[in-house]
């Protein structure tokens, strides 16, 4: 885990200081092994976490309507998320192969409305979390950040290289498979328990 957090302060200290930066300055370099390594740890430490407490729960006895109707919702919706966040980073390596244009990623992703549906779609997740966790789970950050998130595309991507905001973006599912798949560990053990009532 410190290594994800190291991983990630370097990624905002590279968002920093990428502004201004001339074109030889090696910072998409910087982002494809933060990229990279982002992606290494994710598969080795969480392959599919979500997707395994999912297959759990579905596999319990006299599982509940609600229940399944839930649990299948956040599966649905992470799907959906890890889709979109895909898309948006194939599209975005397209229209910059080199990854240090600084105008691609607010133009297709903030004034072409691309990050909207991602946007949505995580509000989605958080809300449905919210509404499930116990109360002493909830992040306080967790509430602001989905209060905040109408705006934090524009603070994100302005003026930033594509590969930083390519590093943005597997950062955000990271987040989010994270979020859902605590979400229906919560739901898996309050099966258990109604199953051992």
């Amino acid at each position: 885990m410190k290594k994800l957090a190291l991983l990630c302060i370097t990624s905002f200290i590279f968002l920093a200081t990428a502004r201004g930066q001339s074109k030889d300055a090696g910072i998409p370099d910087d982002f494809k092994k933060i990229n990279a390594e982002l992606e290494k740890l994710h598969a080795e430490r969480y392959p599919d976490k979500y997707q395994v407490i999912h297959d759990k729960i579905l596999r319990s006895d006299d599982l509940d309507s609600n229940i399944y109707s839930t649990s299948q919702s956040i599966f649905e919706t992470m799907q959906h998320i890890g889709y979109i966040i895909e898309r948006l980073k194939s599209s975005l390596n397209r229209l910059d192969s080199s990854g240090m244009r600084t105008d691609i990623a607010y133009k297709f992703l903030v004034q072409e409305n691309n990050f909207n549906t991602l946007e949505k779609q995580l509000n989605r997740l958080y809300i449905k979390s919210l509404k499930i966790l116990p109360q002493q789970d909830k992040a306080p950050q967790t509430e602001k950040e989905t209060d905040h998130n109408s705006s934090c595309s524009e603070d994100y991507f302005k003026d930033i290289p594509t590969v930083a905001a390519i590093t943005i973006l597997n950062k955000i599912g990271y987040d989010a498979e994270q979020l859902a798949a605590y979400t229906l560990s919560a739901i898996y053990k309050n099966t258990l328990l109604q199953a051992s009532e």
